[in-house]
């Protein structure tokens, strides 16, 4: 009952990433938004959206990944 020591929030990747981890409502405006464009955006619409996401979530993550490994230094 207690968070892992190293764990760091990933943020900044969309209404829909928001709500997988519980941060937003699946009802909420935003996240249907983002859904419905998902679902009935045109195949041209969905795969640059999509290439820009793996950009942002691949800088996210390495960003993110050194704060993991310090804080585990730290905490372990």
């Amino acid at each position: 009952p207690f968070p892992f020591p190293g764990a760091v929030e990933v943020t900044g990747l969309g209404n829909i990433s928001d709500a997988l981890v519980g941060r937003l409502a699946w009802d909420s405006p935003v996240v249907q938004e983002e859904a419905k464009f998902w679902l009935t955006a045109n195949w041209q619409e969905v795969n640059n959206s999509y290439s820009s996401f793996k950009v942002k979530a691949l800088t996210t993550i390495k960003r993110c990944w050194g704060w993991v490994q310090s804080q585990e230094r730290k905490n372990f």
